[in-house]
């Protein structure tokens, strides 16, 4: 499950790879968590910004992930398929329990060779306010970190999954990325919380 990820570069490199017709307005922080507003790229060229969570017409709560093997089946999820977009990011944490250490790995693309960040392309729905990311089985190379992964988009598949009216050929692009280029970086373990001895 994806529940943040991070968009750290700039409006022209996001304009340059995906070929967008300006530059886009960026969301006004660094690392997004649902219900902040999140960068879409839709329709091929148009950009805009989404709130990161689908409101649940049960309770309201923000969905903010969408499973690929059942996003044809929820209804929730039906008046979305017609409103593709990618949603772009540079890295998003996963998090692995070893009894109570708890160690954090931030999942990216390898850098080019200036050294810029690699750009991933997440798969997603949005309406005019509100936007969800498609979310698959783990990657072999993160498995052993976390069971799930949103869907990253390469290549031409962007273009095709922002393009027309939701088809089977849309529904093949959500699986797990299988490029040599996902890198897993592990992070300083956290320590248990301790109990703060002068409360």
């Amino acid at each position: 499950m994806c529940s943040r990820f991070e968009l750290n570069t700039s409006p022209r490199e996001l304009a340059r790879q995906f070929s967008l017709s300006s530059v886009p307005t960026m969301p006004n922080h660094r690392e997004t968590r649902p219900t902040d507003n999140a960068l879409v790229i839709f329709e091929g060229i148009n950009t805009g910004l989404r709130i990161w969570g689908i409101p649940a017409p049960w309770d309201g709560k923000p969905v903010f992930n969408a499973r690929a093997e059942t996003v044809l089946e929820k209804p929730i999820f039906l008046a979305y398929l017609a409103k593709r977009c990618i949603i772009p990011a540079t890295s998003f944490p996963e998090w692995r329990k070893d009894g109570k250490t708890r160690h954090r790995y931030d999942i990216c693309l390898r850098a080019d060779d200036d050294g810029n960040p690699g750009i991933m392309a997440f798969a997603g729905l949005m309406d005019d306010s509100h936007a969800t990311i498609i979310t698959c089985p783990a990657a072999p190379r993160m498995a052993h970190v976390h069971g799930r992964m949103p869907v990253i988009l390469s290549g031409n598949d962007v273009s095709v999954w922002l393009d027309g009216a939701p088809t089977t050929e849309h529904m093949a692009l959500l699986v797990p990325y299988s490029s040599d280029d996902l890198e897993v970086i592990e992070q300083e373990p956290v320590p248990p919380a301790q109990p703060d001895l002068f409360a």
